[in-house]
């Protein structure tokens, strides 16, 4: 199971039934929170400042950390492909 995900809530159940909320403030609540989620996973210190330092660091170099990692785990499956 993805740990990063394990703590997140139904984000339908944000607002109660019947309240004329756009629907997609549910769905953006959840982009958030698993977005935290993977950040409190990844980064070493989780508080608001290594956070915020993060986010600066996307905006900055142009590439999230998960995209950094996913490149990592591309070029690992790469140089193996190479040496089989």
């Amino acid at each position: 199971m993805n740990s990063s995900v394990c703590c997140v809530g139904r984000p339908w159940t944000a607002r109660p039934v019947g309240l004329t909320r756009p629907r997609l403030a549910p769905h953006r609540r959840s982009v958030i929170v698993s977005v935290l989620e993977s950040l409190r996973v990844n980064l070493k210190i989780f508080n608001l400042a290594s956070v915020l330092q993060e986010v600066g660091r996307w905006m900055h170099e142009g590439i999230s950390l998960f995209a950094r990692q996913w490149q990592a785990v591309q070029a690992e499956l790469a140089t193996a492909a190479n040496t089989s």
